[in-house]
């Protein structure tokens, strides 16, 4: 039976159950495959580097199983996941000069409505800086309102005029209650996004290992134009559910699973721009 697993690093004022990944691995055990999940916790991290440094840790856990392992980072945890894949990959092949011991890369890593820089001055790949910094005002008053004006933002029209709009709206909500970071950590994160860049990071990440980039046509949070029209877009496996928001693994749920097990049982093994 071939086994996989997967770290999966979640967005800012979340929690890792907001991937409900039973699904997936419903779908893997049903193709004769078993899948592992290790998840990051921020809610004890008050540096962006704390948070760094447990995902790096996650890295090292994952490495040591010995069977392929994918790294999948969502909004600002794809930010961050790019940039613990670059320390981590240097910090192991220098473990592995020393002690001629090799550590095992990751099989590939899914990117996941996220973008190399959440900011752009004009507004149109990104964020003004001066929205993030009123949010970061406002969180020191109402870290919760904050929050949840946040995921108002996770819809795309489309989304809000489904069936399951109230459904999936009230799960989010129920998440965000209780969010995977500290006081601190909420501020770090922002900060984070306002100053990170992550082009050059990207672009050796690209060079080294495999990449699925899964992004919703609308969402509003990390702009699709940014992946089009940035670096993300070449030597990338890049898929565009259509009409979809920011959480697309819950409101696009079959396209998303199909997209996610056809990388895993083909794409991530170096058989190219597969179709699914």
């Amino acid at each position: 039976m071939t086994a996989h697993t997967m770290v999966w690093i979640h967005g800012w004022g979340t929690s890792s159950s907001i991937w409900q990944s039973e699904s997936l691995v419903s779908l893997l055990e049903k193709k004769g495959c078993t899948c592992t999940l290790i998840t990051v916790s921020f809610a004890h991290c008050h540096t962006t580097d704390e948070m760094l440094n447990g995902i790096i840790e996650a890295f090292d856990q994952a490495s040591l199983l010995e069977q392929p392992w994918h790294v999948m980072g969502w909004s600002l945890g794809g930010m961050l996941a790019i940039d613990a894949l670059t320390r981590w990959l240097a910090k192991s092949c220098a473990a592995s000069d020393v002690s001629k011991v090799s550590m095992l890369p990751p099989a590939s890593f899914i990117a996941v409505g996220t973008t190399a820089c959440f900011v752009d001055e004009a507004g149109r790949t990104g964020w003004r800086p001066r929205v993030l910094e009123r949010m970061r005002r406002k969180l020191l008053r109402e870290p919760s309102q904050v929050i949840l004006n946040f995921t108002e933002l996770f819809w795309s029209e489309k989304e809000r005029e489904a069936q399951a709009y109230m459904h999936w709206r009230s799960t989010v909500e129920e998440i965000v209650k209780h969010p995977d970071y500290s006081a601190e950590g909420l501020e770090a994160g922002l900060i984070y996004l306002m100053e990170a860049s992550l082009h050059e990071a990207l672009a050796d990440l690209k060079r080294i290992i495999p990449i699925l980039w899964i992004h919703g046509s609308h969402d509003a949070i990390c702009s699709i134009a940014a992946v089009e029209h940035g670096d993300a877009a070449s030597s990338v496996n890049l898929r565009v559910i259509q009409g979809a928001g920011h959480v697309l693994f819950m409101t696009s749920r079959t396209e998303w699973d199909t997209i996610l097990l056809g990388w895993l049982m083909h794409g991530a093994r170096g058989e190219g721009n597969v179709e699914y």
